[in-house]
């Protein structure tokens, strides 16, 4: 098969073409590199993309539109090493029959495995016993407790692919799911999981975990608000991994002042937060900068396994494994 990528050389080209991953792709293949230091513009990739069955694309890639499908007839597939590749593939893409493959379903495991881990260091307070052994030299006191998540009641707000993927990781768990989301949920889903759909009243008011995982929306701003905050119940874990804005952060902290509950936060209205921010001298809040999302060295696995999978459709005729299908979003 022939590639073109789009990625500019440079740190971003780095995590995902590692050497092996570059070997990998000459291996496949014949490759064309963006030439250009730069993102290139949908011209500029429209002169190399010309016999291309494959393009690789990554952030700030040029949409695949118009000008590049009539310079490469021949092309089957757009491997979007990413996330979401609404952004990048253009209806005329989708008419013209090309397939979209990316790192979706990758990148949501690693974003749920992120979430769970911190939901198990909030629980056992790894973070507090950690400093006071390093810092204090102090070891444990026989009053001091942690908790674990065995059997305790877990609530998800919004079930969206990340939400699946930690559904998956907590059944181990022996966890009692419930779920909001205006979605109904499939019949499949609630089966796999033991999924008990409620209102955001009844999962907030009811789970000793309450993990928020909201995109950003007109209709999630500010969606967990005062009334529902008072609604947590004593010793409750509050996740937040949203899209800022979800969680009403004024209101968060009046409600965190009372010390009914603990929480550890990831995502805030405004990034990076005020040194002076109340967040800071609350001791039941554990704070982390942004870092719940997919792994950086995700990128470099995803890049492999992309390349191989988009291989093995072109060449070997295989089906499609992380197919995403466009045709209903642009």
């Amino acid at each position: 098969m022939k590639i073109l990528v789009s990625c500019p050389r440079g740190r971003t080209f780095d995590s995902f073409f590692t050497y092996e991953n570059i070997q990998l792709a000459q291996s496949l293949g014949e490759v064309i590199w963006n030439p250009y230091d730069r993102n290139m513009s949908v011209e500029e990739a429209a002169e190399l993309i010309e016999g291309c069955q494959v393009y690789v694309s990554v952030w700030g890639a040029p949409r695949l539109e118009k000008p590049m499908l009539e310079a490469a007839p021949s092309l089957k597939l757009l491997t979007h090493l990413c996330s979401t590749p609404f952004p990048f593939v253009s209806r005329e893409a989708i008419l013209a029959g090309v397939k979209v493959i990316s790192g979706q379903a990758y990148f949501a495991a690693s974003a749920a495995e992120g979430t769970l881990a911190y939901t198990l260091a909030a629980l056992r307070n790894i973070p507090e016993f950690s400093n006071r052994l390093k810092y204090k030299k102090e070891w444990r006191h026989s009053w001091d407790h942690n908790r674990g998540l065995l059997g305790k009641n877990v609530g998800l707000i919004n079930y969206n692919e990340v939400a699946d993927q930690l559904a998956r990781l907590l059944k181990p768990f022996g966890v009692r799911l419930s779920v909001y989301d205006p979605v109904p949920i499939t019949a499949k889903q609630i089966f796999t999981y033991r999924i008990h759909q409620a209102d955001i009243e009844e999962v907030i008011s009811t789970s000793d975990v309450i993990i928020v995982n909201t995109p950003r929306c007109e209709q999630s701003i500010n969606l967990i608000n005062s009334d529902l905050l008072a609604m947590i119940r004593k010793g409750a874990l509050l996740v937040n991994t949203s899209r800022s804005g979800t969680v009403d952060q004024n209101a968060l902290v009046v409600s965190l002042m009372s010390g009914r509950y603990t929480a550890i936060l990831d995502k805030y209205d405004k990034e990076p937060l005020d040194t002076e921010d109340p967040l800071f001298y609350l001791p039941n809040v554990i704070l982390m900068p942004h870092m719940a999302g997919p792994t950086s060295d995700l990128r470099s696995f995803v890049t492999r396994e992309l390349l191989l999978e988009s291989a093995e459709y072109v060449d070997g005729g295989k089906r499609l494994r992380h197919e995403i299908k466009c045709r209903n979003k642009i």
